[in-house]
């Protein structure tokens, strides 16, 4: 598969772990191992499939040392009136 998030640049990725019943969460990757993604509907992901989906990427060949997660508490931009 692949997505843009910018036309006109595309790139692969690939879904490793998916929340089928509720689509809650997802462990997706680009075209290679230089890029990983926890996604999440919620601002904190419970930490039992946080463990799930850390454990499926280091099988899968990830070095998951040097995820950043992201601060969700923090606003990132100023409410406009």
């Amino acid at each position: 598969m692949s997505v843009s998030f910018f036309w006109p640049f595309w790139g692969g990725y690939h879904v490793f772990a998916l929340d089928q019943k509720n689509y809650n969460y997802a462990l997706v990757s680009g075209p290679s191992y230089d890029y990983l993604w926890i996604l999440a509907r919620e601002p904190k992901l419970d930490s039992k499939i946080k463990n799930f989906l850390l454990k499926k990427a280091r099988l899968s060949g990830f070095g998951v040392e040097n995820l950043v997660e992201v601060d969700h508490t923090k606003p990132n931009c100023k409410k406009k009136n």
